[in-house]
């Protein structure tokens, strides 16, 4: 991963956690920007770029791949860069998009079955991979083309953004009724910091993070 704009001091991103990472972008500049349900978002100091840094993450590298995909693409943001962190986290650097002021809506935005010839190149694709991953990857979640996920860019162009995810409570069920059988599908090394995504950080999830963390001790413990 190789970036004019990151931090020098920093040869590989790769072998750092979500903590280390932080870090060496917070000493460079970088504020926090927001914080969803697995990452957080900080901001570069010159309010172009966006980091996306999640401590646990098994569903974003698609929606890198759908952009890489499709460079130019004005429904899409431009990824700068994107890596694997360790212990099972994800990277991500992109160009830094705002939210528009609108109400919650939990209805597909109205946009996303516009006949615009670029949109509709898009959305094949995002339909194909996301009923590719409903057969093939576990805990796959529903399609997400909510007003939320389309963002302004700095020129004010809708972009789509996370279209994709897990079923975080189906995901963190099995692993709370089924610890051993979770253990087979999410390696050790990939699963190290689950317990510190952004989700786990509100009180209505404590209950649930006080589980997960007896459960994996009396697990680890045998």
């Amino acid at each position: 991963m190789d970036s004019v704009f990151l931090p020098a001091d920093v040869d590989d991103w790769s072998l750092l956690d979500h903590c280390g990472v932080r870090n060496a972008l917070e000493r460079d500049g970088w504020r926090f920007v927001a914080a969803g349900d697995w990452a957080v978002v900080l901001g570069d100091p010159t309010g172009r770029y966006a980091a996306r840094i999640s401590p646990f993450e098994r569903a974003y590298q698609y929606f890198v791949e759908l952009c890489r995909r499709h460079p130019g693409n004005r429904w899409l943001p431009t990824i700068h860069a994107a890596t694997n962190l360790a212990g099972g986290g994800h990277l991500t650097v992109m160009e830094l998009l705002t939210p528009r002021h609108i109400p919650d809506d939990d209805h597909p935005d109205p946009v996303w079955s516009s006949d615009d010839s670029d949109l509709a190149t898009v959305r094949a694709d995002v339909e194909r991979t996301y009923a590719d991953c409903k057969a093939n990857v576990q805990w796959w979640g529903s399609l997400d083309v909510k007003p939320a996920h389309f963002l302004l860019d700095s020129e004010g162009q809708l972009k789509l953004v996370d279209p994709f995810g897990l079923a975080g409570a189906e995901l963190y069920g099995m692993a709370e009724s089924d610890y051993p059988s979770f253990c087979k599908l999410v390696p050790t090394d990939e699963r190290r910091y689950m317990l510190q995504i952004p989700h786990f950080s509100q009180s209505y999830a404590a209950p649930l993070l006080r589980t997960l963390r007896a459960v994996i001790s009396a697990h680890d413990a045998c």
